[in-house]
């Protein structure tokens, strides 16, 4: 069962960056960083997507980007899952990228690496380690190239899953 849809409560979580609290949702020439939604666009893999979070992390080197989401109580057995990549750009090889899912307690649950390559990553987290520890669920993009200015590291349906 879903419990939580990362991408409907985006706007409810804190965005921030290296440059301090950011808004939701921001504007895509935003060098500071950015989060917006992105439905029904096409990724890197070729295929339009619903339901996309797209977290473009501060235009420098290790620059990053995170929303913190309250999600109400994570129980043993509870999922975190999400497919990651790029919005697709016409002639755009650019993209470098870590995409990070922690618990608000600064556990780390995974961290993916991801070139812009035209394939996604499918995540599927078990959030026992942070059952009764935490509420909250980090989302995180870190820069991994100069600039980072076509990092467009977009989350498709983001979400908390299980029994209740």
């Amino acid at each position: 069962t879903e419990l939580f849809s990362f991408h409907d409560q985006a706007a409810a979580a804190d965005w921030s960056s290296n440059h301090g609290k950011l808004g939701f949702p921001g504007s895509s020439n935003e060098s500071q960083g950015y989060v917006m939604f992105r439905d029904g666009q096409q990724l890197e893999d070729g295929n339009l997507y619903g339901k996309i979070v797209e977290t473009h992390p501060a235009w420098m080197n290790v620059g990053f980007i995170q929303g913190v989401y309250t999600v109400g109580e994570i129980k043993p057995g509870d999922r975190f899952q999400a497919l990651v990549g790029f919005r697709y750009g016409k002639d755009v090889k650019e993209g470098d990228v870590k995409f990070i899912v922690k618990g608000g307690n600064g556990a780390a649950l995974g961290a993916f690496s991801h070139t812009r390559n035209g394939q996604l990553i499918s995540i599927d987290l078990d959030l026992t380690p942070i059952a009764g520890k935490t509420n909250q669920i980090v989302l995180r993009v870190e820069a991994n190239n100069e600039g980072a200015a076509k990092d467009w590291a977009c989350w498709m349906n983001p979400r908390l899953l299980g029994m209740r």
